[in-house]
């Protein structure tokens, strides 16, 4: 006499495994793809921000004219 299996409960805890195996092999996959979309767009922004930055250095180093007064040109940022 030996030990006695009770095969159905051992089908379902295989069964158990296999669907929470593919589980987080599913859910790894998404937020795989996931990060792999974020990446990208952190990528698009930092080129934004560059671009932006040139912009930047481009307009402050630029002398526009004054609009409170008749049109002299007075740089942007010397506190007139």
């Amino acid at each position: 006499m030996g030990i006695r299996i009770n095969w159905n409960a051992v089908t379902a805890v295989c069964a158990i495994f296999v669907a929470v195996f593919t589980a987080s092999g599913w859910l790894t996959d998404g937020i795989r793809a996931d990060i792999r979309d974020l990446r990208q767009d952190i990528a698009e922004i930092r080129e934004d921000v560059e671009v932006l930055q040139q912009d930047v250095a481009f307009i402050k180093g630029r002398i526009l004219p004054d609009p409170t007064t008749t049109g002299n040109p007075q740089r942007p940022d010397s506190g007139k």
